[in-house]
């Protein structure tokens, strides 16, 4: 079953008002022959139940529309599903990054609304120039400061009219009990929304478009509880009050806030409260989500009685007495104020119930009562969570359960590699988004050749339901700053299919594949004694040891059988040598390559020298000014804004004399107690409180000290660093990296920022690649950094626009704002490169929404357009 296939309309089999789904005794059974072949922990959703709560929402709405809050399905599918039904509209989404990655995959979905104020700044940037996106999603807000995150972001004349929902405090403040409901808004009295709405109306770049209110002293508080019947009866009370009070407000509040704006709709309510809130005239849309899932925090009311369409099931494993048995895992407990409540429910069998002293525990959860006599190892016991949104945030997936059998499986955002509670949406490629995971394909192809295309490529697109994206599956630079070159759920092409076909790793001319790992050009195993020239060694970070630790967690075995292949030589035939100057000068999110030769002779296996010399560098300005392109590598490293003093590391072929290694000891205290260790501390420090930042600096320059040693380019070029930062860097003339650099610490200095990292400086020479860095110029390139828990926005957005203005070319993995148009203007042979791009994959299998925005959409595919109709938009 996929998210298209889901179909919510009654079937003959299970009617609206079946009440087979409220029947324990016929629902749980059912449920567990249907996912017997399934292991535990099963998160399972039954297809009857889903539509009988999906129905009756609507029958309890009244026929006032529903925006789906997201926050509480959590699963693709299922919203879509809801969208699809006559009575649901629109979106209420949990943060913007959310509704931007809902929009992007939803077709038709036009009207999402951000429940909650953001400060995302990446997500902003992303909403404010992107004319589509505007038009579609709407923020919260309730204060000044909310609007002014957004101007800090971008103005009011750089970017797109930004729509926005002012939010009234619906608690209620009761004579005895004080504040009953949520701390949301600090817009209570009707007066203070109408001037809020006058202030948002007079202020440049904001449109507001609506208001809501919602209610959760009644929409999510039981009027019958289990074993609860005084607090029921005090909760109705209390509801019973706090509605016409609430009703009585927000009609002055509306009409308050109609004076200086025109709504396009008015929102209240909640799964508890749609048919209280559905009589308030004032009120256009409801907003709900809890009742499709049904957490059991909603068996408590009187007035409905939700399905449990969501639940989960785990194992038995152990007996530990005649009257307990015990539950593999259980503790998935709900937010809120602490309380059995937030437990998991047991559900079946019944009869069982946890122990008060132990509860549900992360690795295991005991249980007792009359139905432990009956249970075995391997039984199944179902338990269903507090909350219907949380669930998802434990499975990857939903078996959808119909008709007493599995019918397909649904993934929840998790499973979409999209986190809704911790920011996680990596699928935002813009200046902001500071963390990337690992996607995991659908599955995994193997090429018959080595192709640009071939195999798994044309076998993808042989029906439209095959036709999706395809990530080779590639080894590379990769740094502790990720760029968000990621596809959605994509096949993922193995190149371990090409083999030798005219080379040898003892081989003068060792020729790769395209796209094959970068060693294959670089240095082979030291017992072949042939190595690279010295100026393209060491870039292969994927033979680092703690980096194969997490590739290895990351791959599954067929992906570890690809790895075993990394020492192999793969040549390359004519057409692919042809294509060469399409590629880069790093390896980025097009996995460039080295702008040096492929086919370049191989040399006598050559030992490095590496020597960081803080004496070397000091007055590190001048340093700059001195920087050209040579055979060995240079790089200055200054502290910017706190001194002028620079360290310089230097790496040359050593002529094959006996190495001078560091002894373990001594690298171990210098790269990982040092330079890691305490280099984070100070960096975390240094955050905390930033007047300490220049000191930290001088004392991080005596830290890392002045070494020279002499080793394999591996172990020299290559080096760990656990500090965690947001990196960009940039290409520019090398006679402007002077001028460059002297703007970069003025802008620090005008600003008073306090940056703990180094500004690094290098150069290279000019190369004839299409997409290079370095195309047709000797350049420099300047990259800053960013500790990961400090906003890099400002600092980037300025250094960016200094570089931009001296005709700056960004790094392709690393942070950066610029789109296809800008990028068009700064490679005079990238329209030239999109031919080929177009030529050798039409269908788009191999993009993702990077490459989209720095190289344009494939036009024509699954309804995306060309960057010009996009306008750019990152």
């Amino acid at each position: 079953m996929t998210t298209s296939t889901l179909d919510l309309t009654p079937q003959a089999t299970d009617a609206a008002t079946d009440p087979s789904h409220l029947d324990p005794a016929r629902h749980w059974p059912a449920m567990t022959e249907a996912t017997r072949h399934l292991d535990a922990p099963v998160g399972a959703i039954h297809l009857g139940a889903l539509r009988r709560n999906a129905h009756e929402m609507l029958r309890r709405a009244g026929g006032v529309p529903i925006r789906v809050a997201t926050k509480s399905i959590r699963v693709r599918g299922v919203v879509e599903a809801l969208l699809a039904m006559p009575g649901y509209r629109g979106v209420l989404a949990y943060t913007l990054a959310e509704a931007i990655w809902l929009a992007e995959r939803i077709p038709g979905l036009d009207d999402l609304v951000v429940g909650y104020p953001t400060a995302e700044a990446g997500a902003i940037r992303r909403l404010a120039t992107d004319p589509d996106l505007a038009r579609r999603i709407t923020l919260m807000v309730d204060s000044p400061a909310q609007l002014d995150l957004v101007d800090a972001v971008r103005g009011p004349g750089s970017r797109e009219e930004v729509r926005v929902c002012l939010e009234l405090d619906a608690s209620w403040h009761a004579p005895v009990l004080g504040h009953l409901g949520v701390r949301r808004s600090p817009l209570h009295e009707p007066e203070d929304a109408g001037l809020f709405a006058a202030y948002v109306a007079a202020r440049p770049g904001f449109r507001l478009v609506g208001m809501m209110a919602y209610e959760a002293q009644i929409a999510g508080v039981a009027t019958d509880p289990p074993g609860r019947p005084v607090g029921g009866a005090v909760n109705r009370w209390m509801q019973s009050r706090s509605m016409p009070e609430l009703r009585e407000r927000r009609a002055r509040a509306v009409a308050a806030v109609r004076r200086h704006a025109e709504l396009e709709f008015v929102n209240g309510g909640g799964t508890g409260s749609l048919e209280a809130t559905a009589a308030d005239p004032s009120v256009t849309e409801l907003g709900a989500g809890s009742g499709i899932l049904a957490g059991h925090l909603f068996d408590g009311y009187a007035h409905f009685s939700p399905a449990p369409a969501a639940a989960f099931a785990l194992d038995v494993v152990r007996s530990p007495s005649a009257r307990h048995a015990t539950i593999l895992g259980g503790g998935w407990i709900a937010s809120g104020p602490h309380g059995s409540d937030r437990l998991p429910r047991i559900v079946w069998p019944e009869g069982l119930r946890m122990l008060p002293r132990e509860a549900a525990g992360e690795v295991q959860t005991p249980v007792t009562g009359a139905a432990v006599a009956r249970l075995r190892a391997g039984d199944r016991v179902w338990l269903r969570h507090t909350k219907s949104g949380e669930l998802a945030e434990h499975l990857n997936e939903y078996a959808v359960v119909d008709g007493g059998e599995v019918v397909g499986t649904l993934p929840t955002y998790r499973g979409e590699e999209r986190r809704s509670c911790d920011g996680e949406w990596s699928a935002l490629a813009q200046l902001g988004s500071h963390r990337v995971g690992a996607a995991e394909p659908d599955r995994a192809a193997r090429g018959r050749g080595c192709g640009p295309a071939s195999g798994a490529g044309r076998r993808e697109g042989r029906t439209p339901r095959q036709a999706r994206r395809i990530r080779p599956q590639l080894h590379g630079h990769r740094r502790r700053t990720r760029h968000p070159a990621r596809p959605d759920r994509p096949v993922g092409r193995r190149r371990s299919g090409c083999r030798d076909r005219a080379g040898h790793a003892r081989s003068r001319h060792p020729a790769p594949s395209a796209s094959g790992p970068a060693r294959a050009v670089r240095p082979g195993p030291a017992e072949h004694g042939r190595h690279r020239p010295a100026d393209d060694l060491g870039r292969d970070l994927d033979r680092h040891p703690r980096h194969r630790a997490r590739l290895r967690r990351a791959r599954d075995a067929g992906r570890r059988r690809a790895a075993r292949d990394r020492h192999r030589r793969v040549p390359v035939g004519r057409r692919a040598r042809a294509r060469r100057p399409a590629a880069g000068s790093e390896a980025g999110a097009r996995r460039a390559r080295s702008p040096h030769r492929a086919d370049a002779p191989a040399r006598p296996g050559l030992r490095h020298a590496g020597r960081r010399d803080h004496r070397a560098g000091r007055r590190g300005g001048r340093r700059v000014d001195a920087a050209r392109p040579r055979r060995r590598p240079l790089r200055v490293l200054l502290v910017p804004a706190h001194h002028d003093r620079a360290d310089q590391d230097q790496h040359a072929p050593s002529g094959g004399h006996a190495a001078r290694t560091l002894g373990r000891v001594g690298r171990w205290v210098d790269d990982e107690l040092l330079a890691n260790g305490v280099y984070r501390a100070m960096c975390a420090t240094g955050a905390a409180i930033p007047a300490l930042t220049p000191g930290f600096s001088r004392l991080a320059e005596r830290f890392t000290g002045g070494r020279d040693f002499t080793d394999l380019s591996s172990k020299v070029f290559v080096t760990n660093r656990t500090v965690r930062f947001a990196e960009m860097e940039y290409a520019i003339p090398l006679e402007a990296v002077p001028e460059a650099f002297r703007a970069i610490r003025s802008l620090i200095d005008r600003n008073g920022w306090r940056i703990s990292f180094p500004i690094e400086v290098r150069a290279a020479a000019a190369d004839d690649n299409w997409l290079s860095t370095a195309h047709g110029r000797d350049s420099g390139y300047i990259a800053v950094h960013r500790y990961f828990r400090e906003d890099p926005t400002e600092y980037f957005g300025g250094v960016e626009a200094i570089m931009r203005d001296l005709g700056g070319r960004p790094h392709w993995g690393k942070m950066h704002t610029q789109s296809a148009d800008s990028l068009r203007v700064a490679y005079p042979r990238f329209d030239d490169f999109l031919a080929v791009r177009d030529r050798l994959d039409p269908d788009g299998r191999f993009a993702n929404p990077y490459l989209d925005r720095v190289l344009g959409a494939v036009g024509g595919r699954n309804g995306r357009t060309g960057v010009a109709e996009r306008n750019g938009a990152a």
